[in-house]
């Protein structure tokens, strides 16, 4: 009886922490490609909901993640499927019924399905965050509701196998997506915006440009779009920002930040008209304070900048609703103390006593 006792206190004691784990297990989000995102409109939350079980084993409390959000996969072929910059591809897919693209927009999270391995990935035992490595989420560049094609950019990661794998997928090639996710940028924007600082890393570069190409089209905004870049032959797009600058003059703008040209002593390419250094030091150097104030900021792509430049924005007074991102991956990635403090103090220092941060040509 006292064994029985004792694992009624146990499990009396255990109920409050099990109803609190769940309760949180509810209501918190966080971010992670392998799953997916809040589909809610009112979350704006870039975060796979963390829904999971709490179970009591030996007196502890585990958290246990659920499956991944279920959706209806529709089937699509692959009609385009090129590099476009080194280790950087676009691919466009074309739905069998051009009627289920109707909807996305740039900044949704859709699941891309392959139905045959094409080879090439070394065989692996465990299944990993995303599986079998068949099937996983990515970002929409843009979509063409006419002809039922989505396109999306992706950086191949050595080892990741889901993006080898459609690095050689060919034109022809049968998959499946399905799922939309996430809250699209232009949905997102402050309504009373009237500049959008767009500011990416890597492939994050891909929805920012089918933002721009809407955006421009349907309003009558500024956009100003910074790209961080480890080195020149990475940048993206440059063809298409310079034709949607030709189209739209005045309204757009785009800069590329190399952040292999940190200094004096990593000199830039002649013609060269970017910034040097990431774009956590760059940007806030290159955006006057009035900009700062009034502006709406999409931050997309790595987790160490997209927090950071978040942190660095709120420093600087930048309320939470003039502020949405994106998250690729590092997404719990903190920013330092330094680095926020010195991004305040650029966003806030008048242009003229700012250190220069441009090109040297």
């Amino acid at each position: 009886s006292s064994a029985r006792s004792g694992e009624d206190l146990l499990r009396s004691k255990m109920a409050p922490l099990r109803l609190a784990a769940l309760t949180l297990a509810l209501t918190a989000t966080w971010f992670d490609p392998a799953f997916g995102f809040t589909a809610a409109p009112g979350a704006l939350l870039r975060t796979r909901a963390s829904v999971a079980a709490a179970c009591s084993t030996r007196g502890h409390v585990q958290l246990r993640m659920a499956d991944p959000p279920a959706y209806n996969s529709h089937p699509c072929s692959v009609v385009r499927n090129e590099e476009i910059a080194p280790g950087s591809r676009l691919i466009r897919l074309k739905a069998e019924d051009a009627g289920i693209v109707d909807g996305y927009l740039p900044g949704h999270v859709l699941a891309l399905e392959l139905l045959t391995d094409p080879g090439g990935v070394e065989a692996q035992n465990n299944e990993g965050k995303h599986g079998n490595g068949m099937k996983g989420p990515y970002t929409v560049t843009r979509a063409d509701w006419e002809t039922g094609t989505v396109d999306v950019v992706f950086r191949v990661i050595q080892g990741g196998r889901l993006s080898e794998r459609l690095a050689r997928v060919s034109r022809g090639t049968k998959m499946n997506l399905g799922g939309r996710f996430k809250v699209p940028i232009e949905q997102g924007i402050a309504k009373d915006a009237e500049l959008v600082v767009g500011v990416s890393t890597g492939v994050g570069l891909g929805p920012l440009l089918g933002f721009a190409e809407r955006e421009l089209e349907a309003t009558d905004r500024r956009i100003a779009l910074f790209a961080g870049f480890r080195d020149a032959q990475d940048m993206l797009f440059e063809e298409e920002f310079e034709a949607l600058q030709d189209e739209y003059p005045g309204r757009l703008s785009f800069t590329a930040c190399i952040s292999t040209f940190r200094d004096e002593r990593y000199p830039p390419p002649p013609g060269f008209d970017g910034l040097r250094g990431r774009v956590t030091h760059a940007v806030p150097r290159a955006l006057e304070p009035e900009a700062v104030a009034s502006a709406h900021f999409h931050l997309i792509g790595n987790g160490a900048m997209v927090n950071t430049f978040k942190a660095g924005l709120a420093a600087a007074g930048v309320p939470d609703a003039r502020v949405t991102l994106e998250n690729y991956f590092n997404h719990r990635e903190m920013p330092a103390d330094n680095e926020v403090e010195d991004m305040r103090q650029a966003f806030l220092a008048p242009a003229e006593s700012r250190e220069w941060a441009g090109s040297a040509t």
